[in-house]
């Protein structure tokens, strides 16, 4: 009887599973789950208008788009985009832009005709480098595929080189074009603008510039 006794118990021990108090549960359904910042939906409207900020896009405006802030003008590009870090650093973001005006007077461009072709325009222009003659072939605009050979600031130095140039063998002429000063600007994004407040920081520098209003760029 001890013996079976004994077996018996030995049986509930060793073989027969208990549920322990102690052991490991499974995950309950209810603890949330964690997720990266990337998977989070695109409903939180707070979130978005974080990311339209980092990203410079543009806030919803109305049915009228207003003309955006500028700072300029600058005469280099490497001032205006000095100019537009230090106005990032204040949060202020602002594309830098580059604004061509006719100045009023004209210079004279002496040319040939377009040639048929680009292939013909740069075979000509090889032609022209062999003789030692200073050409380049105009890619775009109304005179594209045609050959600059020269620009002056006076009409009677341009007709002087055309009737060089015709000498050579080459049927040039000469074409008044108006004379163009470039600027650079920086715009602000729509809608906001520039407030006096950081704008003394701006000037704190050695750089002049003057706000005006002028079209916003695509994507400002």
């Amino acid at each position: 009887m001890l013996l079976l006794n004994l077996g018996y118990l030995a049986y509930n021990l060793l073989l027969v599973p208990r549920q322990d108090a102690g052991s490991p549960q499974p995950f309950s359904q209810s603890v949330p789950k964690v997720k990266l910042l990337g998977e989070r939906p695109s409903g939180n409207a707070a979130d978005e208008a974080l990311v339209k900020v980092y990203r410079g896009l543009p806030k919803e405006a109305g049915n009228e788009a207003p003309p955006c802030s500028a700072l300029g003008p600058f005469s280099s590009i490497k001032l205006a985009r000095d100019l537009g870090e230090h106005a990032a650093a204040l949060g202020l973001p602002a594309t830098v832009v580059a604004r061509d005006q006719v100045a009023g007077d004209s210079d004279f461009r002496v040319l040939l005709p377009p040639a048929p072709s680009v292939q013909e325009a740069f075979r000509k222009l090889r032609e022209l480098k062999k003789r030692k003659i200073d050409s380049y072939v105009i890619t775009d605009g109304e005179d594209a595929r045609s050959i600059s050979l020269g620009v002056f600031s006076t009409e009677e130095a341009a007709l002087d080189h055309q009737t060089d140039i015709k000498d050579r063998g080459y049927n040039a002429k000469v074409k008044q074009i108006p004379r163009i000063t470039r600027t650079y600007w920086l715009i602000g994004q729509q809608g906001t603008s520039f407030p006096e407040s950081r704008m003394q920081a701006l000037r704190s520098g050695d750089i002049e510039f003057a706000v005006e209003s002028l079209p916003c760029t695509t994507g400002a």
